[in-house]
């Protein structure tokens, strides 16, 4: 998130998907900007409405949990790609009760609680991360899987980076210093 943007988050919305985009927000100098209840119910409206270049990230709810107002992600993401934000969906509410296509929403990152419709355990978050911010993303464990050659299942063997190369892919990080 570059310097002074802002992230946009619906009213009331899950504090899980508020709290670390207040810090994000915070720690660049950018503002969390937060749509107001529409009168009309209408959250896609809303959200499009606030859209403009100096916003970075729109993390929504597919189904808002208070009163189950639906956005239409779709549409959503088309005005996202305009602007250049990134789009960001909770769809703790949502996944597993109703139809949700990657191909049709094209959002960045889609992450949901499994607890609700897809009857999991509590602590368990899916998460799907589009192939652009794969690539320029960086890994968020330091496994073995991480590494070069690691594939079927083969596990690479341990090597300090200073006795031959940090043998990590150049999307991961070896962490020695």
């Amino acid at each position: 998130v570059p310097a002074g943007a802002e992230v946009l988050v619906l009213q009331d919305q899950m504090s899980s998907n508020v709290y670390p985009w207040q810090a994000l927000a915070h720690s660049v100098g950018g503002t969390l900007r937060v749509v107001a209840r529409p009168m009309d119910g209408d959250w896609t409206r809303a959200v499009i409405e606030q859209l403009s270049p100096r916003v970075a990230v729109v993390a929504l709810p597919h189904v808002h949990w208070t009163d189950g107002g639906l956005v239409d992600l779709s549409k959503v993401s088309r005005a996202c790609a305009d602007v250049r934000a990134a789009l960001v969906v909770d769809a703790t509410q949502s996944l597993g009760a109703l139809s949700f296509s990657l191909s049709d929403i094209r959002a960045d990152f889609v992450m949901a609680s499994t607890h609700k419709w897809l009857l999991g355990p509590y602590g368990c978050c899916p998460l799907y991360c589009s192939e652009e911010w794969q690539r320029r993303g960086q890994p968020l464990e330091f496994h073995e899987h991480a590494r070069a050659g690691a594939t079927s299942g083969r596990d690479i063997p341990f090597v300090l980076p200073h006795q031959a190369g940090s043998g990590f892919r150049g999307d991961a990080r070896a962490g020695f210093g």
